[in-house]
């Protein structure tokens, strides 16, 4: 079974966060959107011994990060072009900046990746076909799309909680649309 089968086969509503260009394709949407977006590259390292939340951004240069941030054990380096190696030493230079030299010396590296992120910087396309989609979505398969990439949109914290509030009202709405339709026949 793949995510297709899922989503036609599910009884209730289905909150996605897959990326809209994807989801259109799993669901057959019949009007074209065109998708632009660039790729990011993720240098991801799992530190030991840290327990840290800082995000430093960068003036942008080529061979540096345009983001690095520490969330708990995890380091994240941003790039807007593929980095030619792994970095070790901007991971060192950027792990003195951001923890203090008597923290840092009880930290070391446990794991290193760099991951290639597709849909690392969307492109806006119109509201008006951004919402014809999400309204089809929801219309036609019981999908609701939250997050950034599955509604297409630069988005912060508060318009994410906002958006789930939205999507239980909606829902809410909906079982007693259809629970007053079915009490009327």
């Amino acid at each position: 079974m793949d995510a297709k089968d899922l989503v036609y086969t599910a009884d209730g509503p289905i909150i996605s966060t897959i990326p809209m260009p994807e989801l259109m394709l799993m669901l057959e949407y019949p009007h074209a959107i065109t998708f632009q977006y660039k790729p990011i590259w993720t240098i991801n390292i799992e530190l030991a011994n840290v327990d840290v939340y800082q995000t430093l951004y960068v003036p942008y240069i080529d061979i540096h990060p345009y983001r690095v941030s520490i969330t708990g054990n995890k380091m994240t380096l941003e790039f807007a072009t593929e980095p030619l190696d792994d970095h070790q030493e901007l991971v060192e230079y950027y792990m003195d900046l951001l923890l203090p030299k008597w923290y840092h010396a009880n930290v070391y590296i446990k794991s290193k990746a760099l991951k290639l992120q597709n849909y690392g910087k969307i492109i806006p396309v119109s509201d008006d076909k951004r919402q014809s989609f999400m309204m089809w979505a929801t219309d036609n398969h019981n999908v609701y799309s939250l997050g950034r990439y599955a509604t297409w949109r630069q988005i912060l914290l508060d318009d994410l909680v906002k958006d789930l509030r939205l999507i239980t009202k909606w829902i809410v709405q909906r079982n007693n649309y259809e629970r007053r339709k079915e009490t009327a026949q």
